[in-house]
């Protein structure tokens, strides 16, 4: 049964980086910032993985969690799927993908409307007076990628009559302890 669990967890991520409309596109995304406090916010799952399983997400690179990440790599990301009742908590540790060859690939696969959100003059974040004063500048894009290993996978399905709850723990690049945990 934890194998067929695995399979339906790798199954939803991949989904949610896939099709837009699913639940699992949009995660919440936690670091920790310089006074050691946890700092939340919804990202969009760009990329899963096959081995390990790694997880893609774009961001500027002046936001504060590429700042937080310099200082903690550990981060939690945070699924949910309403209809399912399904429940997904990944811990692990991010990196920032630095190689200017990967990042112009999907850089240049990042659809126009989108390219705004990484291209504005001030850093996301930064105070101003109204928001129709955003300036862009395409020839400087502060995009990147982070890439999150996870470390922990916990699932948790609610259902009737008895919730179902499992702990994936990684052991090495290909090997995962399995367990059920009480719900």
């Amino acid at each position: 049964m934890l194998d067929t669990i695995w399979d339906q967890v790798l199954t939803e991520l991949h989904k949610g980086a896939s099709q837009q409309k699913h639940p699992f596109r949009y995660t919440y995304f936690t670091t920790v910032d310089e006074y050691h406090q946890p700092f939340s916010r919804t990202v969009v799952l760009r990329r899963v993985w096959d081995d390990s399983p790694r997880l893609w997400i774009y961001t500027d690179e002046r936001t504060p969690k590429v700042a937080h990440l310099q200082s903690n790599p550990k981060v939690s990301l945070l699924f949910y799927h309403p209809k399912q009742l399904l429940q997904v908590s990944i811990r692990g540790k991010c990196r920032v993908i630095k190689d200017e060859e990967i990042v112009q690939t999907y850089w240049n696969g990042v659809r126009q409307r989108s390219q705004n959100d990484y291209t504005t003059n001030v850093a996301p974040g930064t105070s101003i007076a109204n928001p129709d004063h955003v300036s862009y500048d395409y020839d400087q894009p502060h995009f990147c990628i982070l890439e999150v290993r996870p470390q922990e996978i916990e699932y948790l399905q609610l259902k009737r009559p008895n919730h179902i709850r499992a702990l994936f723990t990684q052991k090495d690049s290909d090997e995962w302890d399995q367990t059920f945990l009480v719900p």
